[in-house]
């Protein structure tokens, strides 16, 4: 079944136990994730669709709630596998460090701004979760959240450090973490899954997944950066080619971000984020005008309708 088709026959009463029971228990790992200080930014993303006419075409996808209770399970595991690799002493751990204090104070400086309310006594995580993701402020103060789970990576299960030193963690899930639910399309997760299901074997991981862990971290580094500049050369390239039949238009637009020269706005439709050179607030609705695109350099530019 595909996420649709699960989620139309839960919201229609005709779901299998099997689909009912997944809600259910993503509804309770949901709550788990709030009491561990984890958060689920959900994040909607820009999807290149196949067009009408035989091209591509962009829009935002925001996850369904099936597919939210189904990322649950693949956290689940990645957690229970983790936990597993720590107590062999033997393994590979995908990290991503808390965020700074001076980091907080500046997100509760812009939630402020952002008129998006944070009790003195909740965590930033919290506040994530209250947000109503159809109100451009709370959209916009989503997007500088998000920016507290940089830093990502893999570290190795150090089997010498001492009893009570504590395994690096995943800020984002807040627990320790492991990727190994997708062994086809990536490489750490063939490597745990070994490691893991020997030690649950009672047997010792083999020589070839141990030896090369060190040079495995390196290079999921390596792989994780290029797969984001790939992904988002695609998404430049579809956009160029969504808005050049849109030069010289007015469109509506949202600022959701900010950067060293100016701002990143996202335009409702069509689906497009993208640079523009002015300081305005986060969350301040602009009307822009498609100034030139340019399908070599992958580059769109904007500019704001004069006053009057």
């Amino acid at each position: 079944m595909t996420y649709a088709d699960a989620q139309r026959e839960l919201d229609q009463g005709r779901a299998d136990e099997c689909i009912v029971l997944l809600r259910d228990i993503g509804e309770l790992r949901l709550a788990l994730e709030g009491e561990r200080g984890g958060v689920s930014l959900d994040l909607p993303t820009q999807e290149v669709v196949a067009s009408a006419g035989g091209g591509f075409d962009l829009r935002y996808d925001a996850p369904l709630p099936v597919e939210r209770w189904n990322a649950q399970i693949s956290i689940l595991a990645g957690i229970e596998a983790a936990k597993i690799m720590v107590d062999a002493g033997v393994g590979i751990l995908r990290t991503v460090p808390e965020p700074s204090a001076e980091f907080l104070g500046k997100l509760r400086h812009t939630a402020q701004a952002l008129h998006v309310s944070w009790p003195t006594d909740a965590r930033w995580s919290d506040v994530v979760r209250s947000l109503d993701r159809s109100k451009p402020e709370d959209a916009a103060f989503l997007i500088q959240a998000a920016h507290a789970l940089r830093g990502s990576g893999y570290a190795l299960v150090n089997k010498d450090a001492r009893d009570d030193a504590a395994p690096p963690v995943h800020a984002g899930i807040g627990s320790v973490y492991a990727h190994v639910t997708a062994p086809l399309r990536r490489l750490a997760d063939r490597f745990a899954n070994e490691i893991v299901l020997a030690h649950r074997a009672g047997a010792k991981p083999p020589a070839w997944a141990e030896a090369r862990l060190p040079e495995l971290v390196k290079i999921m580094d390596e792989s994780t950066t290029r797969e984001a500049r790939v992904e988002h050369a695609v998404v430049d390239a579809v956009e160029c080619a969504v808005l050049a039949g849109h030069v010289g238009e007015h469109l509506d637009a949202t600022v959701i971000d900010e950067n060293e020269h100016g701002v990143v706005v996202q335009i409702a439709s069509p689906a497009v984020v993208a640079p523009l050179a002015i300081g305005k607030p986060l969350g301040t609705r602009v009307r822009v005008v498609v100034q030139a695109v340019d399908p070599v350099a992958r580059r769109v530019e904007l500019v704001t309708l004069p006053k009057g």
